[in-house]
């Protein structure tokens, strides 16, 4: 699909896209290690090697965050059991895990670089 090509070219990673759209087809639990695992591994050294031009590079790890995507691809009984296990009892709304990302982008963030920051209401 060219639409794929042109994402995949860009750096994309198109993990969850099922195989058919072009994606790896990976797992809802797979995605969560492996962005986990990225920006746990990538964004302190991107950050380093460009802070001399004033740039910060910050990742946000959000736990659960509800969109319509995720109903399509999750069954009820796996999201309400995801959602139990959230301190709160249920998934982010987007405009959660955004907020966060607005703070990011902002002044007030200025010396803040190399961070991972986690959108989560996970309780042990």
């Amino acid at each position: 699909m060219a639409w794929n090509r042109h994402l995949a070219a860009a750096g994309c990673t198109c993990l969850g896209w099922l195989r058919e759209h072009g994606g790896h087809g990976a797992t809802l639990a797979q995605q969560v290690i492996f962005y986990e695992e990225y920006a746990r591994s990538g964004a302190p050294c991107a950050a380093l090697d460009v802070a001399g031009h004033g740039i910060r590079v910050n990742a946000v790890a959000p736990s659960l965050a509800a969109h319509p995507f995720l109903a399509k691809v999750t069954s009820e009984e796996v999201l309400a059991e995801l959602a139990s296990k959230q301190a709160f009892g249920r998934a982010a709304a987007p405009w959660e895990v955004a907020s966060v990302i607005v703070f990011l982008v902002s002044d007030y963030a200025s010396y803040l670089t190399g961070e991972v920051i986690s959108v989560s209401s996970q309780h042990p």
